[in-house]
């Protein structure tokens, strides 16, 4: 029997403290098995790069776009001060996610919040 593991991108608020240099920030990522509450760690299938980009609140225009590494279920997040630091504190969109093959899932998103 072939078994299919879909993931939906879910939406997570994140914080983030304006010119603070992030320091290996992990997302976990996990599914659950069909008629279970069992979690089973996310495989990333088919994985070539990961990515977390940052959109102006306003316009939607992307901002910033960093690279992720991986281990294992988890996405690693580093970025420098210069990459941490926003024009201004505020409110911002962001999604997560990584390029499967030739396409891109997204895994997750929402507010980035700037202070």
């Amino acid at each position: 029997m072939l078994k299919t593991r879909v993931f939906d991108a879910e939406e997570r608020d994140i914080v983030l403290y304006n010119g603070k240099a992030v320091i290996d920030w992990a997302f976990y990522f996990y599914t659950q098995v069909e008629c279970s509450v069992d979690e089973v760690d996310f495989d990333f299938p088919d994985f070539v790069s990961a990515y977390w980009r940052v959109y102006n609140e306003r316009s939607g225009r992307l901002l910033k776009d960093f690279t992720l590494s991986r281990t294992g279920a988890y996405l690693i997040a580093n970025l420098s001060v210069d990459d941490a630091t926003f024009e201004d504190n505020g409110y911002y969109y962001y999604e997560i996610g990584y390029v499967r093959g030739v396409y891109e899932q997204a895994l997750r998103y929402g507010t980035l919040k700037v202070i």
